[in-house]
């Protein structure tokens, strides 16, 4: 019994990094992981009898499923994801953009978008993080995203 429970185990540990690399985000399988491992855990330390650990896994899995249920409907991941567009732009006409100023249209950390010359553009922060509404100075590109650094008045 115990080959046949770790058997099922490492066969559902499959099944969950392919339901996690098409469907489910991560956060949502790492509870169901856990569930499953305090299962697997029960049987093994607490000396639980193997038809009650199938219970016990059962209802953990369960658990996990009403758990990705209401993770899907109240769609929480949207909490923790980017939820600007980026905008490309060709790398020719970046070399063009050297020392133009711009203002961020979006918190750069370090990564963001900025308009400048009227147009959206990706652009990287060279020192960490800069604020939205901000002005900033473009100092180089590296593939599609500008460089830039915060403008300062000040001549020196």
């Amino acid at each position: 019994m115990f080959y046949l429970i770790s058997f099922l185990i490492i066969s559902g540990v499959f099944f969950i990094i392919t339901l996690d690399v098409l469907f489910i985000p991560t956060f949502v399988l790492t509870f169901l992981v856990l569930l499953t491992f305090f299962g697997y855990l029960s049987y093994v330390y607490f000396n639980i009898s193997a038809a009650a650990s199938v219970y016990l896994l059962l209802i953990f899995f369960v658990l996990g499923l009403i758990y990705t249920i209401i993770v899907f409907k109240f769609r929480l991941w949207e909490r923790f994801s980017f939820k600007e567009k980026l905008a490309y732009t060709g790398g020719l006409e970046q070399e063009n953009l050297n020392k133009k100023l711009g203002l961020t249209i979006t918190d750069l950390k370090p990564i963001g978008i900025v308009l400048i010359e009227k147009r959206k553009r990706d652009a990287i922060a060279v020192n960490g993080f800069i604020a939205k509404n901000k002005r900033v100075e473009v100092i180089g590109f590296s593939g599609a995203q500008l460089q830039v650094r915060p403008h300062s008045n000040i001549k020196g």
